[in-house]
């Protein structure tokens, strides 16, 4: 019993290790795509490795970064808020969340012309 108990120990760890291996393969694959500008594979990496579990402030850092990039602020917002949370005394995130707000348009659509309002 005690065997069966180590050995899923360590089959447990071990898997655990191989996706953290390859989850920072993939964060860094994507860290070069957005050094390289390629924003849009950037994302698509760190979109995917958020939706596997991967919640760690770099990561939503830069998820933050690459929607402030392709213009989406409130999607940037959402990214830096929460990496904010993990960070809240950082000054770059701090920065960049408010850039982004600024930057946000307010969605207010235009009456319709009456004769009351022409």
């Amino acid at each position: 019993m005690k065997r069966a108990f180590v050995f899923i120990f360590f089959l447990i760890a071990s898997i655990s290790f191989s996706d953290s291996q390859l989850w920072k393969e993939d964060f860094k694959k994507a860290n070069e795509y957005y050094y390289h500008s390629d924003y849009e594979k950037a994302l698509e990496i760190y979109k995917k490795l958020y939706a596997h579990g991967v919640n760690h402030p770099n990561l939503l850092y830069n998820l933050g970064n690459s929607f402030y990039k392709l213009g989406e602020y409130d999607e940037a917002v959402y990214y830096y808020e929460k990496a904010v949370l993990f960070y809240p005394r950082d000054e770059d995130i701090q920065k960049n969340l408010v850039k982004a707000r600024l930057l946000l348009k307010d969605k207010i659509t235009p009456m319709k012309k009456t004769f009351i309002i022409q």
